[in-house]
């Protein structure tokens, strides 16, 4: 899954079961490191994380892709890796019948603006 920043944080916290606890304390400007190690942590807007969700007896994978900064570089990065994943598993244009995948599948979220204009 790739998406920009907004909408990312709830997300990370509805869906991915990201710990608020953790977020809270990156927001706090706590460093991600131990002490004893000299580094930094990357923006809050770029955190990730995956999960598996379940559906009754059937059971979903999901991966939320770091997030650069120009938003849209996410886009091919994610189409490349759902393709590696159809590759190695030989699922759907690279499966033995050629036909559409239901087991991977690219998930791009972005904000959509209509502007109206009042008559």
């Amino acid at each position: 899954m790739a998406m920009p920043h907004r909408g990312r944080l709830n997300l990370l916290t509805g869906i991915f079961n990201f710990s608020p606890a953790r977020m809270f304390s990156k927001i706090k400007g706590n460093p991600d490191f131990p002490a004893k190690y000299v580094a930094s942590g990357d923006v809050l807007s770029h955190l990730i994380a995956s999960t598996n969700l379940k559906y009754g007896d059937k059971s979903v994978h999901l991966s939320l892709l770091y997030n650069p900064s120009h938003l849209e570089a996410v886009n091919p990065v994610s189409m490349g890796k759902t393709r590696a994943k159809q590759m190695l598993s030989a699922d759907g244009d690279y499966g033995p019948n050629n036909e559409f995948s239901d087991k991977i599948l690219n998930i791009q979220l972005c904000q959509v603006k209509v502007l109206i204009k009042n008559a």
